[in-house]
């Protein structure tokens, strides 16, 4: 009878083990503005606890264009409403691949580093983001490119500081710039290797790039991704398994998935099944009221100027105008906007046209004109 009871005691040892689910710390994925799939609410919440709406793109003298990958005031306001109603962090992300240059251009002056953190921060602060994602991908890993680096990436921890609550700032990282990486890794919450383009059998070579430079495996996220350019995941749900136990038994942070709406329902089930259900953000946090600022447009000098006015606690506006077809032609202002009435001219061929104005703050104000 005792022999009885200790083996049922080991195997119920065992169910209980067994029963016990590991989760990855985090499930960082990546979702475009410029896709097919652009509605957020189209995104399997279960897969994620973090959401990087990608990507806002870095200009010359420290501007930011929103215009190119579509992240305009709506799409950025429903974007974190719909992570906050799921329990999800909402992260805006700057650059990608291509954006090297201009980060390299920028960042060699003080100034107009100065004026990208400045720009960044205002962006996060004007829609309420819960972080800030950096995708600065260099192709030079020594001397002047890593001072660069680290130096924007300490402003902005320095900036984003000043902000209550706290807000993250994360970064993409890859093996060709592990010395960038590790000069970063104060100043992040998750440093995400896009180490996508490896299976599971690649990780150990792959994440020793950082964990030999000091990079703590806490703050590193396993990579995998599904676009069709020989990334290793697409449409292989094992190798997601794998990485995530990988991540779980190796005592890495988490996971890192781009780009979220190409992942095939059993790659997402797969990824969901290592995702604790907890929400991260309190899910009543989406519920409160805002109090939006009111924007009324109005087309004067027979529609060769568009006036808006808007009252207190407008915050970043987006004045766009657009043809009867509802296709944008230009972008008017984007950026932060005191209360008051803004005139911006316009100058456009003979037609029909509209002009909208909107902000995570603002209630949308539209005024429609013809010029003949």
């Amino acid at each position: 009878m005792k022999r009885m009871l200790l083996i049922f005691s080991a195997i119920l040892g065992c169910v209980v083990l067994s029963s016990a689910q590991p989760y990855v710390g985090w499930s960082t994925g990546y979702f475009t503005g410029y896709s097919n799939n652009n509605d957020p609410s189209k995104i399997d919440w279960n897969a994620y606890t973090h959401l990087c709406l990608f990507s806002l793109i870095p200009t010359s003298n420290g501007g930011l264009d929103s215009s190119t990958n579509t992240l305009d005031g709506a799409m950025c306001s429903d974007f974190i409403t719909q992570c906050h109603n799921n329990g999800k962090k909402a992260i805006i992300c700057c650059g990608g691949a291509g954006c090297e240059g201009t980060f390299l251009n920028v960042t060699g002056s003080a100034s107009n580093r100065s004026k990208l953190v400045s720009n960044l921060v205002k962006f996060v602060k004007a829609y309420g983001f819960d972080g800030l994602d950096m995708d600065w991908e260099p192709s030079s890993d020594n001397g002047t490119t890593v001072s660069q680096y680290q130096a924007l990436h300490q402003e902005l921890r320095d900036s984003l500081d000043q902000i209550v609550p706290r807000v993250m700032l994360t970064a993409a990282i890859a093996d060709n710039y592990p010395n960038c990486a590790a000069s970063i890794a104060d100043y992040c919450d998750q440093l995400n290797a896009m180490s996508y383009y490896g299976l599971v059998n690649d990780q150990d070579s792959y994440m020793a790039n950082f964990t030999d430079l000091g990079v703590p495996k806490n703050k590193l996220g396993i990579g995998f991704g599904y676009d069709m350019d020989n990334e290793k995941d697409v449409n292989n749900p094992d190798d997601v398994a794998a990485k995530c136990e990988y991540a779980i038994s190796n005592g890495y942070g988490g996971v890192m998935v781009w780009e979220i709406m190409r992942a095939t329902v059993a790659c997402q089930d797969t990824n969901a099944h290592y995702v604790n259900p907890a929400p991260v953000v309190p899910v009543i946090k989406a519920a409160r009221a805002v109090q939006k600022a009111v924007a009324r447009v109005s087309i004067g000098n027979n529609g060769k100027s568009a006036s808006f006015t808007v009252s207190e606690g407008a915050g970043f506006v987006n004045v766009e105008l657009y043809n009867a077809k509802g296709a944008l032609v230009k972008t008017l202002i984007s950026g932060p906007c005191k209360a008051g009435t803004v005139t911006v001219p316009l100058s456009v061929a003979a037609g029909a046209y509209f002009v909208k104005v909107t902000g995570a703050s603002v209630r949308a104000g539209t005024g429609f004109f013809t010029v003949k």
